[in-house]
C-alpha cells in the first residue's frame, strides 16, 4: 500500500501530528509512505523533518522559498498524485486541503483522498464573519470533490457535519508518546529544588517562580492577547502583591512563557518567548512548566496540550473545540470562556498544589490510556477504511 500525506501547515501541531502518523505507518509491513510539504517562514528544516517522518518515509520539498509555498502546492501535486500510484492521498490543513483535492481531481484520483483539516479556518471567533463565511463556502466546494474528512476530534467531528452537508467523516485522534514524556518531566522534578513541584515549599526563599506557558505559533489563532492580558493581571505593576497565589504572602508573580515563535509585537514585555523549538527542545522546556494556560481560538485536538498532559501538567483552557475534547473541567484540567474566568481560574490553580497534582495525574492516566502512539497506524488505516478507501498492508511496496 502507498500514502502520500501533504501539507503547507509545516509547523507546530499539524506538523506534529501528520508526522506522527506517517512515522506510524511506515513502520507497517508493506506499506510505503511519501511525505510532502511546502515551507513556511515557522518552518523547521529538512532535515528536522526528515528525523521526525523516520528514515522509511521518504521526504519531497515541494518549495524551497516560503513565498512560493502555494503555488507549489497547486503546481507540483498533480504530478505527484498522477505519477505515485497512491492508495490514499491524506491532505492536512486547509491551504493543502483544497489545493490537494484539484490536484487529485486533476490526476483522475479524487476517490483516494482524504482530508484533515486540523480545525476549521471558519470555526474561529478571531476571524471575521465575512472570512467565516468565505472559508465555509471553500470547505464546501472542497467537499463536493472528495467528502472523506478525517477529524481529529468528536468536536471537530461535529462542526464538519454541521458546516458541510456533504461530509462523510471518521475521527483519528493526535497521539504522543505518553511513556517518554512521562520520563521526562519525572527527570526534569528531579533537577528542581526539592519539595518545589509538590507544592510542599512554595514561597520558600530559594523556591523557583511557577511558570505558566503556551504552546504553539504567536498567532491570532491561538489568542496571544488574551494570554498577555491575563498575563499583566498578574505581573503588572501593583497587582503582584494583589495576585500572589493564596497561601503564598508576598510570592512572586509567576513566569508567563511562549513556548514557540511568530508575531511577537501580539505579546506584551512581561512574557518570555523561547523562539522555535524542536520537538526534543520542546519537550525538555514544558517539562519545566508548572501550568499551561492554552486561550486558543479554536483547534483540531493540539498536541501540545496532550503532551503537556502526558507529563501531568494542569490546563487551563479555552472551552472551545478540540480544547474540550481534552481537558474534562475539574477533572483533568480547568475551562474558561471569558478572561475574568482565565484569570480566576488560573489565579485558583496556582494557589492550589494539591488540585495541580490531581489534575495532572488523571490528565496523565487519561492519555497514556487513550492517546498513546501505540495502535497509531491502525487506527489511520481503520478511519481510511471507513471512509471507503480500499486499505490493505498485505499489497507489498512497489
Amino acid at each position: 500500500m502507498r500514502i502520500l500525506h501533504v501539507t503547507q501547515a509545516s509547523f507546530a501541531g499539524v506538523l506534529s501530528s501528520s508526522t506522527a502518523i506517517a512515522r506510524a505507518q511506515a513502520e507497517v509491513p508493506g506499506v510505503e509512505v511519501t511525505y510532502a510539504w511546502s515551507p513556511r517562514t515557522v518552518s523547521p528544516a529538512p532535515d528536522q523533518i526528515q528525523q521526525m517522518v523516520g528514515p522509511r518515509v521518504r521526504v519531497v520539498r515541494l518549495s524551497r522559498s516560503p513565498r512560493l509555498g502555494v503555488p507549489a502546492l497547486g503546481a507540483r501535486l498533480p504530478g505527484l498524485i498522477a505519477r505515485g500510484d497512491f492508495d490514499v492521498v491524506h491532505l492536512h490543513s486547509s491551504f493543502a486541503g483544497m489545493l490537494g483535492r484539484i490536484a487529485a481531481l486533476i490526476a483522475g484520483r479524487r476517490s483516494t483522498v482524504v482530508y484533515s483539516p486540523h480545525s476549521f479556518a471558519f470555526d474561529r471567533p478571531d476571524t471575521s464573519r465575512a472570512r467565516r463565511i468565505a472559508y465555509r463556502s471553500l470547505e464546501r466546494l472542497g467537499a463536493r470533490i472528495s467528502s472523506a474528512i478525517i477529524a481529529c476530534s468528536p468536536s471537530e467531528q461535529a462542526v464538519a457535519r454541521s458546516a458541510i452537508p456533504d461530509a462523510r467523516t471518521a475521527i483519528l485522534t493526535n497521539a504522543v508518546d505518553a511513556r517518554s514524556l512521562a520520563q521526562e518531566r519525572r527527570a526534569a522534578q528531579e533537577e528542581r529544588t526539592p519539595g518545589v513541584q509538590d507544592g510542599t515549599h512554595e514561597g520558600a526563599p530559594d523556591a523557583p517562580r511557577l511558570r505558566v506557558a503556551h504552546i504553539g505559533r504567536i498567532a491570532s489563532q491561538k489568542r496571544p492577547d488574551l494570554f498577555g492580558r491575563i498575563a499583566e493581571r498578574f505581573v503588572g505593576g501593583a497587582a503582584r502583591a494583589a495576585e500572589a497565589p493564596a497561601g503564598a504572602e508576598g510570592a512572586d508573580a509567576p513566569r508567563f512563557t511562549w513556548l514557540g515563535e511568530g508575531d511577537r509585537s501580539l505579546l506584551p514585555p512581561s512574557v518570555e518567548v523561547t523562539g522555535w523549538l524542536t520537538p526534543a527542545q520542546l519537550h525538555r522546556e514544558l517539562a519545566r512548566t508548572d501550568i499551561v494556560l492554552f486561550t486558543s481560538a479554536a483547534e483540531g485536538m493540539p498536541v501540545s496540550l496532550l503532551e503537556a498532559q502526558a507529563m501531568g501538567i494542569p490546563i487551563v483552557g479555552s472551552r472551545v473545540t478540540g480544547i474540550a475534547d481534552l481537558v474534562d473541567d475539574g477533572r483533568t484540567g480547568l475551562l474558561f470562556t471569558t478572561e475574568d474566568e482565565g484569570h480566576e481560574a488560573l489565579r485558583h490553580l496556582l494557589g492550589s498544589p494539591e488540585q495541580r497534582r490531581a489534575l495532572g495525574r488523571t490528565a496523565a492516566r487519561e492519555v497514556a490510556a487513550d492517546f498513546d502512539l501505540d495502535g497509531l497506524a491502525e487506527r489511520s488505516f481503520t478511519a481510511y477504511t471507513s471512509l471507503g478507501l480500499p486499505v490493505t498492508t498485505t499489497k507489498g511496496i512497489r
